[in-house]
């Protein structure tokens, strides 16, 4: 029997799958939807119980609803009919969004999961039970026995 957590993963890959199909045929925001949810999706459900699991959710939250609202804000400040566009920081309004704020945002879940490595993901305790079973050095190992 599956638990919630493989259940609810599965239902984001579905819903993941279904959203970037939709992209395919001209839905940008689907897409964008599907996107975030592929990127979050195995972050969000690689942390241990045992770690600082409210406080990893809470900033990955906050990474998707940024992720959220900034494409939003690109799909409002588009504006293709326009004859000329208006340049912020030498791309129109919608590139600029998604060159200086959305494409750097991709680094925040990175940076997360790098500073709580220790303590929510692979603690001592694990790490010294995978070194006991896996090492290339176990007394088992030794001289082909």
């Amino acid at each position: 029997m599956r638990s919630v957590a493989d259940r609810v993963a599965m239902l984001l890959a579905a819903l993941s799958l279904a959203a970037l199909t939709l992209g395919l045929f001209g839905m940008a925001e689907a897409f964008s939807v599907g996107v975030i949810a592929v990127l979050l999706t195995p972050v969000w459900f690689g942390w241990r119980p045992a770690g600082r699991v409210r406080l990893v959710r809470r900033l990955l939250a906050g990474c998707a609803a940024l992720y959220a609202a900034l494409r939003l804000l690109v799909f409002v400040l588009d504006t293709p009919t326009a004859v000329e566009p208006v340049i912020w920081l030498g791309y129109p309004r919608a590139t600029a969004v998604f060159v200086y704020a959305i494409w750097p945002l991709g680094v925040l879940p990175a940076l997360i999961y790098a500073w709580l490595f220790r303590q929510s993901v692979l603690s001592d305790e694990d790490l010294a039970d995978f070194m006991k079973r896996y090492s290339k050095h176990r007394a088992s190992d030794r001289h082909g026995a």
